[in-house]
């Protein structure tokens, strides 16, 4: 990984820490590995707790854009299925619901998602308290004994 990569990567890192982020996105991206559109659609279902149908979901995720740049609605099916790929080793699903056309994220998976977010919340909390800087002291020490 380039330098510039790391920096990117721990700025938004810390940026989701400090509530600056894209909310849950970033932290989702960086557990699953999902590209930014993934871990949006993956955010959505999770934060709603309702049947999604497909042209509410697509209006979540890309009602905002000038309708010429909207991408068609097909490419849900697409990231649909990518976004369950990547979540399977965590025990995430995303169930179809047939008959009314839509997505949602069942209650066990839920709460496994939340599991998974907080873990790593917790983790990268630990990495940010500050260590014990004793060498800095003991070297201040030692100038002022020899000086």
């Amino acid at each position: 990984m380039s330098e510039l990569q790391h920096l990117r990567d721990r700025v938004e890192e810390l940026e989701m820490i400090l509530g600056m982020g894209e909310d849950d996105v970033s932290l989702i991206r960086q557990i699953t590995g999902l590209t930014p559109t993934q871990a949006t659609l993956v955010s959505i279902l999770y934060r709603r707790r309702v049947t999604l149908t497909k042209e509410t979901l697509y209006q979540a995720m890309y009602g905002g854009m000038a309708e010429c740049d909207q991408p068609q609605v097909r490419v849900l099916d697409s990231l649909i299925h990518q976004a369950r790929k990547a979540l399977r080793p965590f025990g995430v699903n995303i169930s179809t619901v047939y008959g009314g056309g839509g997505f949602s994220m069942d209650e066990l998976s839920r709460a496994r998602f939340k599991a998974l977010l907080a873990e790593r919340l917790e983790g990268m909390l630990e990495r940010l308290e500050p260590q014990p800087r004793k060498n800095r002291l003991k070297l201040i020490d030692s100038r002022t004994i020899s000086g």
